[in-house]
């Protein structure tokens, strides 16, 4: 075994209810568990909900904190979390302080990095939120994140 003093891996853990883990059932149950980390935020932060194969919370991972309009994310932070705790899926999130919940063409392209990564790692990705206090847009789209979230805990029996 290698030992190299002063390094070390870090994953940070926030709101991980211990005994009474949250199963995301529904799309409505994420955005709970979204608005309830970072939807009141006064400037935007990038998350990752990451879900056990029955769609029960393993955690919140903060990808980034960023500014009044941006949160810098990769894919290789954005996954970090997930791969050291065995998540089975994931939903990414973050907020727009603006109020607008549009998604802007870095949001688009972000997904699209972040869904590829997610294929290749063998990680689903569930959903792709922005959200304010009251609204929220999917850029999975609509009404289909229902049947995603079915898909997810009958793929993993």
């Amino acid at each position: 075994m290698y030992s190299f003093e002063g390094l070390g891996v870090k994953v940070v853990r926030e709101w991980v209810p211990d005994a009474n883990k949250p199963s995301l059932k529904t799309p409505q149950d994420a955005l709970e568990v979204i608005r309830r980390s970072i939807g009141n935020e006064d400037r935007e932060v990038f998350v990752a909900v990451l879900l056990d194969s029955k769609n029960r919370v393993l955690g919140i991972y903060t990808i980034s904190m960023g500014t009044l309009d941006q949160a810098p994310c990769h894919p290789r932070e954005a996954f970090k979390a997930a791969i050291v705790m065995g998540a089975a899926g994931i939903i990414f999130a973050h907020n727009h302080p603006s109020g607008d919940v549009s998604p802007s063409p870095e949001d688009e392209e972000m997904f699209r990095k972040l869904e590829e990564a997610g294929r290749i790692l063998g990680i689903r990705v569930l959903d792709f939120l922005i959200v304010n206090p009251k609204e929220q847009r999917s850029l999975k789209g609509g009404d289909r994140i229902e049947a995603r979230f079915r898909q997810h805990i009958r793929a993993d029996r």
